[in-house]
């Protein structure tokens, strides 16, 4: 889910396990079918017999009941994981499915930025996080990045470097994507093919050519040059008079 529809829940979660311990030491219940014995009973509940819910890494190292080094030791596995499970999820958006295009914009360079700010946000949040919202979130990250694993390789962006890797699997297997996306076989893409460049280059002969504009020197010549224009011709004399008397003399 996307993080911001995510949130009500994470705080709810987290309201949660970080007023149950209240709850349970003043004998009260939580909200709604939460009652006083079922709060005490979630309070005591334990992961693995020795870690809490609503332990967090800070408290359990600050109180250090017994067994609280197998509690830490959880706890600070389940928050890297849960820093790396969120970092991979958002570089596959941003390395593998966004066009060129999206790439130039102000957008991807905020993704960027986040990319790389959220992980040390959490390293500082983290260690205030209950045990169960930690789980939630660690789980929550790997749900998300097998989805988009799944969506960018069978739907990527047109244009994105998935997509490029999509047909070149799709090639190996002889196969293609027609304009609408289907996947068809490689000698009916081709044939396809075949068919737009020959009817592109019948309707580039059937096109009436552009005519070259000509200088007014360069048509002033030309018009020279037409037969019967009665101009004079190379090699001849421009004054008829001059040529009778040539004959004469």
């Amino acid at each position: 889910l996307p993080l911001l529809v995510q949130m009500p829940i994470f705080f709810a979660l987290f309201s949660v396990l970080n007023d149950v311990t209240r709850h349970a030491q003043a004998g009260v219940g939580g909200v709604g079918p939460l009652n006083a014995e079922l709060t005490l009973e979630f309070y005591n509940a334990k992961l693995f017999g020795v870690a809490s819910l609503h332990d967090t890494l800070i408290g359990a190292w600050e109180a250090q009941a017994p067994g609280w080094q197998v509690t830490v030791g959880i706890l600070l596995v389940l928050v890297v994981l849960m820093i790396v499970s969120q970092f991979f999820t958002q570089l596959q958006i941003i390395s593998k499915n966004l066009s060129p295009e999206a790439k130039t914009g102000q957008a991807y360079q905020m993704q960027k930025i986040m990319l790389y700010i959220l992980p040390l946000a959490f390293i500082f949040s983290g260690v205030f996080f209950p045990l169960g919202v930690v789980i939630y979130w660690f789980t929550s990250n790997v749900w998300t990045m097998v989805q988009q694993f799944v969506v960018i390789r069978n739907l990527p962006t047109p244009g994105s470097e998935a997509a490029k890797m999509r047909e070149e699997r799709l090639a190996r297997k002889g196969k293609a994507l027609d304009p609408s996306g289907k996947v068809i076989p490689m000698e009916k893409y081709q044939a396809e093919q075949q068919r737009l460049f020959e009817e592109a280059e019948r309707a580039k002969a059937a096109a009436p050519k552009r005519q070259q504009p000509v200088g007014k020197q360069r048509a002033k010549k030309q018009a020279q040059k037409q037969p019967g224009d009665g101009g004079p011709k190379p090699g001849g004399s421009a004054d008829p008079a001059a040529g009778t008397a040539g004959a004469a003399s």
